[in-house]
């Protein structure tokens, strides 16, 4: 850290306690502070919600502070600014209930993906299968996608795709150990596979990878 960009974080021994004491001049209470083991203690700091954690970290070449809001399974908005007094007040706005759009628009530095609102209006996996069937990154395993969306138990998972070529398909968006059906495409056709069977299911056809996928799920 470049102590002569952060004087007030060496004033007060670290980022959690200038960020305390940015508070208390504002009247802010931010609740608990807490700080990494180790040395990055002294450089970041988190701060609870009842919508994830707030993750705040400093710049190494430029005074900047990076900030993320994240639950530990998706991010709900990130950002950077110079002034930390933003900071304590943006938390504080998103500690008190602020919706993505109302923090977006009073800090203009945080912002959020379509996702994220997704998880705000309470239809996430409508969003992700829109994202994803819409994506003109994704031409290999397109039929795949297209398929699974037409099939109603696979419908309403929640999808996702890994190297454009791995199609995985969760039973809970919010846990991830409730578990997958995934199809892969190989060079003689499709994989498909799950925690709930001993070794994947090679098919030749899409139709055959989907009706493999929906016998595979619990």
């Amino acid at each position: 850290m470049d102590s002569s960009l952060y004087p007030d974080i060496v004033e007060k021994g670290g980022l959690a306690g200038a960020l305390a004491d940015a508070a208390r001049a504002d009247g802010i209470d931010l609740g608990r502070l807490t700080v990494p083991a180790g040395p990055d203690g002294y450089t970041n700091a988190v701060m609870d919600s009842d919508r994830g954690r707030i993750g705040v970290g400093i710049g190494a070449d430029r005074r900047i502070f990076a900030v993320t809001i994240s639950n530990g399974v998706f991010v709900w908005a990130s950002g950077v600014t110079p002034d930390l007094r933003e900071v304590v007040r943006m938390t504080h706005r998103w500690q008190a209930g602020a919706t993505l759009r109302d923090l977006h628009g009073r800090f203009p530095f945080m912002t959020y993906s379509r996702l994220a609102q997704g998880y705000e209006d309470g239809n996430p996996v409508e969003v992700q299968w829109d994202q994803l069937l819409r994506s003109p990154d994704l031409t290999l395993i397109r039929p795949v996608l297209e398929a699974a969306h037409a099939d109603e138990r696979l419908r309403q998972l929640f999808p996702s795709v890994t190297h454009f070529t791995l199609a995985r398909f969760e039973l809970d968006h919010l846990d991830r150990r409730a578990g997958e059906v995934w199809i892969e495409l190989t060079a003689g056709g499709y994989d498909v596979g799950s925690p709930w069977v001993e070794n994947p299911v090679r098919v030749a056809a899409v139709a055959e990878a989907i009706a493999a996928a929906v016998a595979q799920l619990p």
